[in-house]
């Protein structure tokens, strides 16, 4: 019996749905630094390795996987920096799959999006040996670009992550005091990088769009999630789950339809997943890099059903006295079609709750030209509410526990 292995790169316990959602069917091999990780009981194999460390993972998966009976499904990282490991550990072991240059080097991703002008312009410089020995032109290039930019940029280390290998350089300054203060800093992030790129700010929201690319050609994109709401308590940071908008409100359609073309070219005939990091306002969208990784961490259950509602409970600061606190309850409902059951149940949570809003995911005005474009999901839609009480919350929970058979 041939055993069918998952390679599951980052054990923290933003991914433990995802892993118990993949055990059901699959055996798993656990790869993290940390010996301690949350995931590590979920795992059939366990690899103490940073998911970093390309070679040393490459060297013990081999010993592993000499016995015949072993075959790779599949294998996903937790995010971009660990995408080196996951495309060669796919290139070795995963049948059909071809390199994936587009989704591992962020430079190579804004010469292809910069085409379908919806990327901050941008500037590759060229190798550490190159710009070393000819320092006065790239020294002045590079002032050049900023002065153009409105004086407002960023220099951007490839493959790094989490704000880390980046300098931001704002305010006009004169040409010899910007190469003096920066120049030498620049040329300290090719340590960490073979790619360095300028990138021009934009102003607006910092958000992500999750998509799944089906190797038909059909894009599917979930809702979004706001980046401004990372929550930073303590010495572990989490980005709240399900902290979702309504999609039609921050992005147009003819951007989801750009999205939806420049996907489909890049991954002609493959199926694919990943996230979008963009910057949006009223009049533009921009898209910052697109990474090989879900950010919501219940992303399985989600789209399975498994997990229908989610509840958010807040502390607010009373207007007129700021010590006292009241608390706002509420949650949110996640519907992927709209029958009579459902429509009773946006009636019973509306009765129940202090507000209630649906959002859908398309423009009805519009669905012909979705379905056609952008292929969202006709009646996938949110439900929104707010109620007085635990006991009113755990009415519309039990409702829903009821009915959730026929409502799916």
């Amino acid at each position: 019996m041939v055993n069918r292995f998952i390679i599951y790169l980052g054990g923290s316990i933003t991914q433990s749905t995802n892993i118990k959602y993949l055990k059901k069917k699959y055996k798993i091999i656990l790869i993290d630094q940390n010996p301690n990780c949350y995931c590590r009981k979920y795992c059939d194999i366990f690899l103490n390795i940073s998911v970093t460390d390309v070679k040393k993972i490459i060297f013990y998966l081999k010993k592993i996987l000499k016995n015949k009976n072993y075959s790779i499904v599949d294998c996903f990282g937790v995010a971009h920096y660990s995408y080196p490991a996951v495309n060669k550990i796919k290139l070795k072991y995963v049948k059909n799959f071809k390199d994936d240059k587009f989704l591992m080097y962020k430079h190579i991703q804004k010469r292809v999006i910069h085409k379908y002008n919806i990327t901050p312009d941008y500037y590759l410089l060229p190798s550490f040996k190159t710009i070393s020995k000819n320092h006065k032109k790239y020294s002045s290039n590079i002032y050049e670009f900023y002065k153009e930019k409105n004086y407002n940029i960023f220099v951007k280390s490839d493959g790094m992550h989490q704000g880390r290998g980046i300098i931001k350089i704002s305010g006009k300054k004169s040409k010899k005091y910007f190469i003096k203060e920066y120049y030498k800093e620049i040329l300290k992030l090719y340590k960490n990088t073979k790619y360095i790129y300028l990138e021009e700010k934009v102003n607006g929201k910092l958000l992500n769009i999750d998509f799944i690319k089906k190797k038909e050609g059909e894009t599917i994109f979930l809702p979004v999630i706001y980046r401004d709401k990372v929550i930073l308590r303590g010495k572990k940071k989490y980005l709240s789950v399900f902290q979702y908008l309504n999609n039609v409100n921050e992005i147009k359609i003819k951007e989801y339809m750009t999205i939806n073309s420049l996907i489909k070219k890049v991954y002609n005939g493959i199926s694919v997943f990943g996230t979008i990091d963009a910057i949006t306002d009223k009049n533009s969208l921009n898209i910052l890099e697109i990474s090989p990784h879900f950010h919501n961490a219940k992303i399985f259950e989600f789209l399975s059903n498994q997990i229908v509602l989610d509840i958010y409970l807040k502390k607010l600061k009373n207007k007129n006295t700021e010590s006292s606190q009241k608390r706002q309850i509420g949650g949110y409902i996640f519907v992927h079609t709209l029958n009579e059951e459902v429509k009773k149940l946006h009636k019973f949570v509306k009765k129940n709750s202090v507000k209630f809003q649906i959002d859908y995911i398309d423009i009805k005005k519009r669905e012909k030209n979705l379905e056609k474009y952008a292929s969202i999901k006709k009646n996938f839609h949110i439900v929104y509410f707010k109620t007085k009480s635990y006991k009113i919350l755990k009415r519309i929970y039990q409702y829903l526990e009821k009915k959730k058979k026929l409502i799916y």
